[in-house]
């Protein structure tokens, strides 16, 4: 008796089923064994690129009511795999991800986050009073040496040791270094092309600044009720003359600077200005950390 025919797309798929093992390789006559060790290296080098990963955690700075203070929150690991995980691009890409996903906009912290990538290789003197614009970022008399450049203790420990230990050369360690900068400076170029530098709400935000208070105007204050009139409901005729009042108050204040005006402490003088008991004044410190 014949038995039932196996159906032709049947046929086929048992035998795209069957595992097919590759033979051993075996070189050429002529080719050495020495080159196809390095084969075999290289191809171990590339998977492992492929699998690199790397975790870039995110915090940003904000101004919790219920403590009445600004605190740091952790807001994503931002982790980043493959071959170009570590470069600023494919940071920054994750980064934007995650500041979308808990609906931050940039505007509220891309002058801070440049400036604080401009600290890291850059000396004091070249970063006060200038704008973004003004910082030559790339001129080598304004960065920092290879020993004072900020990587991270981590990163900085254990360079040292390697060095101490004989693991690496000096030369190794400045090319790092070199490395390091290059880095930055690329972040920087990165953040200055991709974020939103003619936003409205920096120029407007510049009072906030206790040096540059007295450039400013109360239109600046205006601003920020205009624009959010949900969040800074003072839109009657007594609030708006209020405001003025306490607009003059503060261009007018005398406050105490440190000889290095670096060191002054904008979270503290702005948390008792949160204290101060009129509402009004709370405008002026509201903005300085926006949560939205």
């Amino acid at each position: 008796m014949l038995g039932k025919r196996k159906s032709p797309q049947r046929d086929l798929l048992s035998f795209w089923a069957v595992p097919v093992t590759a033979p051993p390789y075996s070189p050429p006559e002529n080719e050495s064994a020495e080159g196809t060790e390095e084969m075999e290296d290289k191809a171990r080098s590339e998977e492992i690129e492929d699998r690199r990963e790397k975790m870039n955690p995110l915090t940003v700075r904000v101004y919790d009511s219920d403590l009445s203070k600004v605190v740091h929150r952790f807001l994503d690991m931002c982790p980043t795999s493959g071959p170009n995980c570590g470069t600023a691009e494919v940071i920054y890409k994750k980064m934007d991800e995650a500041m979308q996903k808990n609906a931050m906009p940039w505007r509220n912290c891309m002058g801070g986050f440049i400036r604080k990538l401009l600290s890291k290789f850059l000396k004091p003197a070249a970063l006060q009073h200038r704008e973004l614009h003004e910082i030559c970022f790339k001129e080598p008399s304004n960065q920092l040496p290879g020993e004072k450049l900020v990587i991270g203790f981590t990163t900085r420990v254990t360079l040292n040791r390697l060095l101490e230990a004989g693991a690496i050369t000096p030369q190794q360690v400045q090319r790092f270094q070199k490395a390091a900068v290059a880095f930055l400076e690329r972040a920087v170029e990165y953040a200055i092309k991709k974020l939103p530098m003619k936003e409205p709400l920096i120029k407007h935000a510049m009072f906030l600044d206790v040096q540059q208070r007295a450039e400013c105007g109360v239109e600046d204050a205006f601003y920020f009720v205009d624009r959010f009139p949900e969040l800074l409901p003072y839109n009657g005729p007594e609030e708006r003359d209020k405001l003025c009042e306490e607009f003059l108050d503060y261009q007018t204040m005398d406050i105490a600077m440190p000889d290095d005006p670096v060191m002054f402490d904008f979270e503290r003088f702005w948390g008792n200005m949160a204290s101060m008991k009129n509402k009004v004044r709370i405008i002026l410190y509201s903005w300085e950390y926006p949560l939205t």
